[in-house]
């Protein structure tokens, strides 16, 4: 008898630490929940905006998403920021490294390559900063006379 009582508090246990709680819905925290139903079936459980669905299945989030997909990646991001000038020492890079990875050309050419692509980038930058420069003196040349 003691035994089946062992049995059956062991198993209560076991029930008890596998069965898994209910998740808490949004409406027990007292905010509408979405009304989608996501990939796996269940239903959405997040925030509903004013039309009934969350931020990710509103109707109009797929073309807000797309948008921020496109204008967040790294390489938008960096187009944006790289001065024009060098875009075509950056090409001349990419086009090195990948033919350096295909071994269409040898790896001291592709070095030669990024070496001069540096020199060239310092000297513009120099000569752009020489020209600021002039320009700013000139600037304080004329508020002196002023």
């Amino acid at each position: 008898m003691e035994r089946r009582k062992e049995i059956a508090d062991e198993t209560k246990r076991l029930l008890r630490v596998r069965t898994p709680r209910p998740a808490v819905g949004a409406d027990q925290l007292g905010y509408p929940r979405c009304n989608a139903t996501r990939k796996d079936g269940r239903p959405c459980a997040a925030r509903a905006t004013k039309d009934g669905f969350c931020v990710g299945h509103s109707p109009g989030a797929a073309e807000a998403r797309r948008k921020g997909g496109r204008n967040s990646a790294t390489s938008i991001r960096m187009e944006r920021r790289i001065p024009r000038r060098y875009a075509s020492v950056l090409e001349l890079l990419e086009a090195t490294i990948y033919k350096v990875d295909r071994d269409e050309i040898p790896r001291e050419k592709g070095d030669t390559i990024a070496r001069l692509a540096g020199a060239m980038a310092r000297v513009t930058d120099v000569a752009l900063f020489e020209d600021r420069i002039t320009r700013l003196e000139k600037r304080l040349e004329e508020e002196r006379v002023r």
